[in-house]
């Protein structure tokens, strides 16, 4: 990290420039005033645009010092995002702070509320399915719903209703239980390009259905052509009128991985279901339902049908007719639905990602100063892909996407603190493109359907500006709502930030993430193969760049497009996630430029079904990063020891449930070919169970009876008997070495060759781990191991933490208290943090 930029953000806290605000203001606002008036005290304006053009004015007679206003108690509801572009901005000598008055709470809410109910007076508009309850449903009419009004989410109060859905499976004609046959379907194959060309997504229904079924019934279908379209099971899908409105959200092969699209057309004699634009991966069957059907019973489920609305509080939407309805005993009370995804824009003058955006020389211009203080945004609206746009890493976020309730897109100097951002559709906090020397701070964040926090930069060949940024003691919790692989922070083409004292609870799959840009080119690239060109990669001749020879130098070539480096994320915890997808991890690091360090987090109590998952996870292309001083205690897995040049030290992977580690194992290493199993570095590492190990290593003799506290897989490789073999005899005192392990049901032989020859089996004699105490008790581990101890007390939320957000209620209605940790208060870290890899 830059020790200039730290003594900058020190600099900011020190002084309270970004976080404190006057007792008087320059401009009041309230629900009870009016636009006329003057802004004082006594005569508040009504509504937040006309304060900032207000403070545009008094700008252009106050060049340094504060400005401040002021919001009152009430709700702020906008008919438009409210933008704050460069006439807004702050200077080097002028900050800008929009606030809630002190005591109060102001709330800027993007939903509209739905008043005027009538009770269905045609039940024969409903299905036959659904009709036996038309006494029940109640109908809402507005002509915007015709037209650009999307509903993706209706609140009542603090929760958000069921859109009407249903679960299936996928009823693919290629697939036969065992001992049946099926026969192949008549109808003509679609082409690669046709699956990938937009124009054939774009055609009529009825041109795209006929493409699709008629031809000379000769040709089977590929995989990819999953991508087009699923098969779906007798009467799960029909033509409904209303087609553009009904949703898929789809598991599909990438266990990693839930996708969202819409209904293009129906193919009834085939039973396939075309998809507005392609899925990332293909509509199969999914492993982890194969081997735990009763745990996932669903591949796919519709939603936003009629047919489906037949639980009290589901509603759908048409907008053929531009009707909402909804099931409800009594008329319904209290419902607003979603109309804003974004509802604050902070704008300055950058280019996009976006196709012909690239300017060769172009100088972003950001906003800056500007900052916003212990205010409410809630209830906005979801935001739906209909296109194929630029994703993120493998899909799980969007490039340049209007997608966050509050966003920030070419600012510098600014910061959003002690802010609520709650129950809405999309993402809470973004901070896109030109991001730097920005402060996210004392916020608590939930209850949404994508991301809590991200920030997301230009893509791989376009510019390294979305960094220097703080993200810190943030409670970020029940995220992914909607779209299931969404981050709880995520740090995206982003470097140099310090991510630091969060507490990220009830995920449904990545708690932290640091990513570049993966695909499986971009994979094979870093192992030192070249490709010649791959979606994404927006820079002219960027594809020509790659086939260049020095591209093949370890931390050159591409490496210098992935922008998420030298980030410090420690001090986190994450626990209670990763329980929908597989491939899930608290912490997770994929395709990075290298030397991020991961130090002193505790992930613990996220245990999941999947067959892939761990607590501390390096990816392919996770190059020359430090991982260390971090706990997991009863996770899905413990730490996965993979790609080249990282550093594993002095961690704690501690399990004493039953299904910890049982899938992955505690310690995996991930080989990709013999001759390197020894590409990183492992050392004074404490793996520990009360769990009995156990066969399972079963290519592996001499780790055979060792899982799940050590695990090795031979990746790209089926692993015949020599190429096991030669795993097995390497020994790299320098790379592998001084690690312990303990069982406390026994030891089930001698320590295999591959750990070291300084590795032992000792009990550490961890004080307390039920109740989070890892403190070593057995001097050996300390004084000839040099283990150092860890204490997890002083991570998670700092005492500066704002004392009304401490409590949480989660879906089920509980109300629990989130912990905070020994820690006062903010600490930069020192630059001697960051160790400079050899």
């Amino acid at each position: 990290m830059n020790p200039f930029f730290l003594s900058l953000v020190l600099a900011a806290f020190s002084a309270g420039v970004i976080f404190s605000a006057p007792d008087k203001a320059d401009f009041y606002v309230s629900p009870r005033g009016d636009d006329s008036n003057d802004g004082s005290l006594a005569s508040p304006f009504l509504t937040l645009d006309q304060a900032r053009l207000a403070v545009r004015q008094l700008k252009k007679k106050q060049r340094a010092g504060e400005i401040t206003v002021y919001l009152r108690e009430g709700v702020y509801r906008f008919d438009r995002t409210l933008t704050f572009d460069l006439h807004d901005s702050g200077s080097k000598d002028l900050a800008i702070t929009y606030a809630s008055y002190p005591g109060e709470t102001a709330v800027i809410n993007g939903s509209k509320p739905i008043r005027n109910w009538t009770k269905l007076k045609a039940p024969k508009i409903l299905p036959e399915r659904v009709r036996h309850l038309s006494d029940q449903v109640w109908v809402y009419e507005h002509p915007d719903l015709k037209k650009d009004w999307y509903v993706s989410h209706l609140f009542q109060g603090d929760r958000m209703l069921p859109r009407s859905r249903q679960g299936f499976t996928y009823d693919n004609p290629y697939y036969a239980e065992p001992g049946k046959s099926r026969a192949a379907p008549k109808f003509r194959k679609l082409t690669p390009e046709e699956i990938q060309n937009q124009d054939y997504y774009s055609k009529s229904r009825s041109e795209l259905v006929r493409k699709g079924v008629k031809g000379d019934g000769k040709g089977r279908f590929e995989v990819s052509e999953l991508c087009a379209y699923l098969f779906y099971p007798k009467g799960a899908i029909r033509q409904w009128h209303n087609l553009e409105d009904i949703e898929l959200f789809l598991f599909t092969r990438a266990e990693w991985l839930h996708e969202i699209r819409g209904l293009q057309s129906v193919d009834p004699e085939n039973r396939r279901a075309f998809f507005d634009f392609p899925s990332k991966f293909s509509t199969e069957m999914r492993r982890w339902r194969m081997t735990h059907p009763e745990k996932y019973p669903y591949e796919f489920f519709v939603e936003n049908a009629i047919d489906y609305m037949d639980e009290p509080g589901e509603w759908c939407v048409n907008s053929k007719t531009g009707t909402l309805y909804m099931l409800s005993d009594s008329r319904p009370v209290g419902v607003e639905a979603g109309y804003l995804t974004e509802l604050i824009k902070v704008e300055g003058e950058v280019e996009g990602v976006a196709e012909g955006a690239y300017k060769p020389g172009f100088e972003d211009v950001p906003v800056q100063n500007l900052h916003f203080k212990n205010l409410s945004f809630a209830k906005g609206n979801g935001y739906r892909e209909r296109r194929q746009n630029l994703y993120t890493h493998v899909a799980y976020d969007l490039y340049d996407s209007p997608s966050a309730m509050v966003r920030f897109r070419g600012a510098q100097n600014c910061s959003i603190s002690g802010c609520e951002l709650s129950h809405g559709g999309g993402s809470g906090i973004r901070l896109d493109l030109y991001a730097q020397k920005n402060v996210v701070k004392n916020n608590n964040v939930h209850h949404l359907g994508r991301a809590g926090i991200t920030l997301i930069g230009y893509t791989p060949g376009l510019k390294d500006v979305n960094r220097n940024n703080v993200v810190y003691n943030n409670h970020v919790y029940m995220i992914g709502q909607t779209q299931l692989s969404s981050l709880g922070i995520g740090v995206i083409q982003s470097g140099r930030n310090h991510v630091t004292h969060n507490t990220v609870h009830d995920f449904p799959f990545m708690g932290i993430a640091t990513l570049g840009h993966w695909t499986f080119k971009t994979s094979m690239a870093l192992n030192g193969q070249l490709w010649g060109g791959e979606q994404g990669f927006e820079r002219p001749g960027f594809s020509s760049i790659l086939r260049q020879p020095e591209m093949k130098k370890r931390g050159g070539g591409l490496y210098d497009y992935l922008h998420s480096r030298e980030n410090l994320i420690e001090y986190n915890e994450m626990y209670r996630g990763c329980y929908a997808l597989g491939d899930v991890n608290p912490m997770y690091i994929n395709t990075c430029g290298g030397k991020n360090v991961i130090r002193r987090n505790f992930a613990h109590d996220s245990i999941s079904h999947s067959h892939i998952g761990t607590a501390f996870r390096t990816d392919g292309g996770s190059i020359d990063n430090i991982m260390e001083e971090n706990v997991a205690y009863n996770c899905v897995g413990g730490i996965v020891v993979k790609s080249k040049g990282n550093q594993y030290t002095n961690n704690f992977i501690v399990a004493d449930d039953p299904a910890a580690g049982q899938r992955q194992g505690l310690l995996k290493m991930i080989v990709h070919q013999p001759q390197k199993v020894f590409q990183t570095r492992t050392h004074r590492n404490v793996i520990y169970t009360t769990l009995p190990v156990r066969g399972r290593n079963v290519k592996f003799p001499t780790l055979r009876h060792w899982f799940p506290l050590i695990s090795v897989r031979m990746q790209n490789s089926a692993g015949n008997k020599d190429e096991i073999a030669a795993v097995e005899k390497q020994q790299d005192p320098a790379r592998m070495n001084r690690n312990i392990f303990f069982s406390t049901k026994g030891r089930p032989g001698k320590l295999p060759p591959i750990v070291g020859p300084h590795s032992a089996f000792l009990d550490p004699q961890f004080r307390d781990v039920k109740n989070y105490d890892f403190t070593i008790q057995n001097k050996t581990l300390l004084e000839r191991y040099k283990i150092k101890q860890i204490d997890v007390s002083k991570i998670g939320l700092t005492r500066e933490f704002p004392k009304r957000f401490r409590k949480y209620r989660l879906n089920d209605g509980s109300v629990r208290s989130v912990r905070v940790s020994h820690c006062p208060k903010y600490r930069a870290p020192h630059k001697k943090s960051f160790t400079i890899l050899k």
